[in-house]
């Protein structure tokens, strides 16, 4: 929705139906008309044009299958285009766990994959065809953004 704010063209997709219509309602309350898609980013994925960008922010740590995922963005992408990723950064597990402990935030299923390690990031990436590009720190060192772009042979 931010993003067509300032004009640029934007696809919303998610795995949750719920969050699809969520998504939906949120724009519709902000007289803001974009798409909103339900898809699977581990399996095709339903665009028909192509993309500068493809963002995924607060869902890498979901995926069963990070180098597919990273593979199908691709094919929706223009031949500069780039991945940009915020995830959780891995140091802040103390904090996490320390949410879990007192009560206040429940342990996401989503940190047993542990996509978020640099590391694993980077071995998904090259996998992929893709090498990381730049990374910087958001939200008070919570999220960790990782800026991915294809490799020069990898061009289309």
């Amino acid at each position: 929705i931010d993003l067509i704010k300032h004009n640029r063209s934007s696809v919303g997709i998610d795995y949750s139906k719920k969050m699809v219509e969520i998504s939906k309602k949120n724009a519709a309350k902000k007289g803001i008309k974009c798409q909103f898609l339900y898809a699977d980013a581990e399996k095709v994925l339903p665009l028909k044009k192509e993309f500068d960008f493809a963002l995924l922010i607060g869902n890498w740590e979901y995926f069963d299958h990070p180098v597919t995922v990273l593979k199908n963005i691709d094919k929706t992408l223009n031949k500069n285009g780039k991945i940009i990723i915020s995830t959780l950064n891995i140091f802040s597990w103390p904090l996490i766990t320390f949410l879990e402990k007192t009560g206040i935030k429940k342990l996401s299923p989503a940190f047993w994959h542990f996509n978020s390690i640099p590391s694993r990031l980077k071995k998904y990436a090259r996998k992929a065809g893709f090498y990381i590009e730049k990374t910087f720190f958001n939200y008070y060192f919570l999220d960790k953004v990782y800026i991915l772009k294809r490799n020069s042979d990898k061009q289309k």
